[in-house]
């Protein structure tokens, strides 16, 4: 893959070690260049506006600002701002750290190698290559994430007074995090119906990320577990790493784990559980599609459509990438186009009394 113009890179890190790794990783590909390096949160800063680059790969663990506060300073200090890509530690608190970034305004993240380094060098080097190519030509849109201090009305919106979902399903990757934070931490208290958040996340990471939606929800919200029943009032991240199967057993509804199928490379897939919700659920499924690369949710859309459930698609104005909620909007198949904000206030209209 070659342009006449190559995407320029800043990396950032406090690992000598680490940042020569990335810039070796990243001038193997003949549409990059690595414009500069950075070993502190305040060069990254610098250097950012010194060379303009298209792209930055930014650790969080860094001297004098952290990757959070330097993403900060570095998105609200120009018009035109780079795209921001974490690149975490696998743990819990890497996860922590990722999950921050992006509220401050990273768009997305991979994790270090570790382990057996030779393997996953190779690894992480084709993730971290796809990604910038894909996110540069995608050209997100680049903010920190705030909530509205005065939430836009839903009352001109043509919600049938009828329509009472038993179970609402969240769709979510690229951007996502900070979206889904913003839409749980909204939720009424007497929210009735159960929540399955699907969010395209590793495993190691969607532990932490249950946390902090409970943590800042007023329903008790956990990661998904093999055989856990699906309950009224509660929500369910689904496990990275794997895909989320609902199944009806006698007058429960429980998730089940597998990596099948296997063609739904992307996991959770928002796909297999808006589907096997709506197969449930039926006219009682609610179907959220959020900001995101590529089409994941808008098959599992058609399924709740098809099912006689109502399906939203989050506004392209306000998605940090466009992708996936426009797949439902060009076919047709979201009912609604609604900010996140609107979102949250439909969710507690059409699941509580009053």
């Amino acid at each position: 893959m070659t342009q006449s113009n190559p995407i320029r890179v800043l990396v950032a890190d406090d690992s000598f070690f680490m940042r020569k790794l990335i810039a070796t990783i990243l001038e193997g590909a003949p549409d990059i260049t690595v414009v500069g390096q950075a070993k502190d949160g305040e060069e990254a800063i610098n250097l950012a506006m010194e060379l303009n680059p298209d792209v930055i790969t930014m650790d969080f663990n860094m001297p004098k600002l952290n990757g959070a506060e330097a993403t900060e300073k570095i998105i609200g200090s120009t018009n035109h701002p780079p795209i921001i890509i974490m690149v975490s530690a696998y743990t819990i608190h890497g996860a922590d750290s990722a999950l921050e970034s992006l509220r401050a305004g990273a768009v997305d993240f991979i994790t270090k190698p570790s382990g057996e380094l030779s393997l996953d060098i190779n690894k992480v080097g084709i993730e971290l290559i796809t990604k910038i190519r894909t996110l540069f030509h995608e050209k997100p849109r680049v903010h920190p994430r705030k909530s509205e201090s005065k939430p836009k009305s839903t009352e001109n919106l043509n919600i049938s007074s009828n329509f009472r979902p038993k179970i609402v399903i969240i769709g979510s990757s690229t951007g996502g995090p900070p979206v889904v934070e913003d839409i749980v931490s909204k939720l009424s208290p007497n929210f009735s119906a159960s929540l399955i958040i699907a969010q395209h996340m590793p495993g190691s990471f969607t532990p932490n990320f249950a946390k902090r939606l409970n943590d800042r929800s007023p329903i008790d919200i956990s990661e998904g577990k093999e055989g856990m029943e699906v309950q009224p009032g509660k929500g369910i991240v689904a496990p990275g790493s794997t895909h989320t199967h609902l199944q009806k057993i006698l007058t429960t509804t429980k998730i089940f784990l597998s990596l099948e199928p296997v063609q739904n490379t992307l996991y959770p897939s928002i796909d297999v559980i808006m589907s096997s919700a709506a197969s449930i659920f039926g006219p009682e499924t609610l179907g959220i599609v959020l900001t995101g690369m590529g089409n994941d949710g808008l098959l599992g859309s058609k399924f709740i459509k098809a099912s006689g459930g109502i399906t939203i698609a989050q506004d392209l104005g306000e998605a940090v990438l466009a992708s996936m909620p426009r797949a439902l909007i060009e076919t047709k198949t979201a009912d609604h186009i609604m900010t996140a904000d609107q979102i949250a206030y439909f969710i507690n209209k059409v699941t509580t009394n009053g």
